[in-house]
Order: structure tokens, then sequence, then C-alpha cells
């Protein structure tokens, strides 16, 4: 798929009522990206998102322009935004969710980390995520 890229970002949660906010954000993105033809995976470990996005290169830098500017979160940290080598890691998820529940498993070890070796940590994370996630239907 020509200009198909991936997105991943690290930040942190600057809501009230978290719980809640994440709901409300997750539902959001799953009627977004249906329509951009974005598909991913959002990982949250009660301070921290990590997000990790694939679609068309123009519509995922405009993403990333509303993502700057959400007061949902701060400290976003673009961790790598390259050119896809594999297609549809998340297809059928217009937002895969997982809320990772275990202490010593913190979302902020993916801080500093650029490129293939984000994208390769990730991919690490995710392989264990991708079996208990929850049902991309529901919240």
């Amino acid at each position: 798929m020509p200009g198909f890229f991936i997105l991943l970002y690290v930040s942190t949660a600057a809501l009230d009522g978290v719980d809640a906010g994440v709901a409300a954000i997750t539902r959001a993105a799953r009627l977004s990206n249906a329509r951009l033809g974005i598909t991913g995976l959002l990982a949250y470990d009660g301070d921290t998102f990590l997000q990790c996005l694939e679609g068309e290169q123009t519509v995922l830098a405009d993403l990333l322009q509303k993502l700057r500017a959400d007061p949902r979160h701060r400290d976003l940290e673009v961790l790598a935004f390259a050119p896809a080598t594999t297609t549809g890691r998340h297809v059928g998820w217009d937002l895969g969710y997982h809320v990772v529940e275990d202490e010593s498993d913190s979302l902020q070890r993916f801080r500093g980390l650029r490129g293939s070796t984000a994208i390769a940590a990730f991919r690490t994370l995710a392989a264990d995520l991708d079996v208990g996630a929850s049902d991309p239907s529901t919240t």
C-alpha cells in the first residue's frame, strides 16, 4: 500500500476521571479511525499512553498534529514515524485497547527509544497484549 506508515508515540495522561476519559477517547478514536482507514493499538498503564497507529502517511501526519494539541495528555514523544515494513498489523481493529495492570511493566520504559528499536519493543509488548487485549468492539 503506497504511503503506508506507522506512528508510535508515548505520552502522559492529563485527565480527570481517567478511566471514563480513556473510555471516551477510545470510543471516539474508533469511529474516527474507521473513517480515516487507520488501525492501531492503545496501551495504558494508569499514567502513560503508548499508541501505535498504522495508515496513510498524510492521514497520520494530520492526526499527529491533533494529538500534539490534545489537552487530555502531555509530554507526547514520537518514537517512530516511518514507512511500515509490513501492512495491517492491527487489521480489524479501528483501535485495540489494553490496560497494563502490572506496575512493574510501566510504559514509561519506552521513552527515549527511537525508530526500529522502539517499533521492535512495541511489537514485543503487543505480542503479549494481543492475546489478552480487550475486544476491539467494546471498551
